[in-house]
């Protein structure tokens, strides 16, 4: 048994109709030698990352797969990247299902290159507190 990789196209997504790029894995259990080869057809829940919700994408593989996860799903081939700050910094939180189910990949942490500030002019009625927006400083002449 081998762990695989294998990276697809939705052309279109069930729920907004737009292409986004997945990479799976998946457990290799048995490869057939027979011409066409037996395929296995796996339906895979993912999270649709412009409207955050869950969707399926059938997809076929060659001999008999299990154990078939997401692991990476994007809008463009490159991966696109997210800035987030606060609460939304929760890797757990911003993987939930409700949010991009698993989609979102950690890469590291950023700083602003010129001067910014927080400004507390939001209410957060999820998390019931004060939040913040990231505003850039005005030069005071």
């Amino acid at each position: 048994m081998a762990r695989e990789t294998k990276k697809l196209v939705i052309d279109a997504c069930e729920i907004c109709q737009k292409k986004h790029f997945l990479t799976v894995e998946y457990d290799q259990l048995v490869t057939t030698m027979e011409w066409p080869p037996k395929q296995t057809t796996v339906s895979v829940e993912y999270c649709c990352p412009r409207v955050a919700k869950t969707a399926t994408y059938s997809v076929d593989f060659d001999g008999i797969v299990e154990d078939v996860k997401v692991v990476s799903l994007t809008l463009n081939e490159d991966g696109e990247k997210v800035f987030q700050y606060g609460s939304n910094c929760s890797a757990t939180r911003l993987n939930s299902r409700e949010r991009l189910g698993g989609a979102a990949i950690p890469i590291g942490i950023a700083e602003t290159v010129e001067e910014y500030q927080l400004q507390f002019d939001v209410w957060s009625d999820g998390n019931n507190c004060a939040a913040a927006d990231i505003v850039k400083m005005l030069a005071i002449m």
